[in-house]
């Protein structure tokens, strides 16, 4: 068996009034959308489950401090480079990377669900990204997996 441990901030604590908490989880209809027409192209659908998803987040823009578990209390605090589990942010960070780098790779954002993203070759539908959190559910040619999938897993 395996021990794991997970290092979770206690977020409740903090001032949330200036920070911007929410992140788009993808509805239904989008759900079904891709699959809809991953079938009518005739595209298999995949998922991904990103391990660790918020610890890749952007680097925070603020000052943290967090006071080490009992484990490793030396006596100092710890400040934080990026957002972890349990901070008010922390979901909202992690949404941003991954809309900036499908961005960069030319994948575009869909204007009626922000966590619906669609993939274009000469204005061509390639290949279609459906995002819940750290689950990525898509379809798409070989050359959407290839150049956008592959980079961003």
């Amino acid at each position: 068996s395996k021990i794991k441990a997970r290092l979770v901030a206690r977020g409740f604590e903090e001032d949330k009034s200036k920070l911007q908490t929410d992140s788009p989880t993808c509805s239904r209809e989008s759900v079904r959308l891709l699959i809809t027409l991953a079938s009518s192209w005739g595209w298999k659908c995949h998922t991904v489950d990103v391990q660790a998803a918020y610890l890749q987040g952007n680097a925070i823009s603020r000052l943290v401090f967090l006071k080490p578990p009992k484990e490793f209390d030396d006596g100092s605090l710890w400040q934080l480079n990026k957002t972890v589990y349990g901070l008010c942010d922390a979901a909202r960070e992690w949404y941003d990377k991954v809309s900036f780098e499908l961005s960069a790779l030319g994948v575009t954002k869909c204007s009626v669900d922000n966590s619906l993203f669609f993939w274009h070759v000469q204005e061509v539908l390639e290949g279609m990204v459906v995002v819940h959190v750290d689950d990525f559910l898509w379809c798409g040619t070989d050359k959407f997996k290839s150049q956008v999938i592959e980079e961003i897993t």
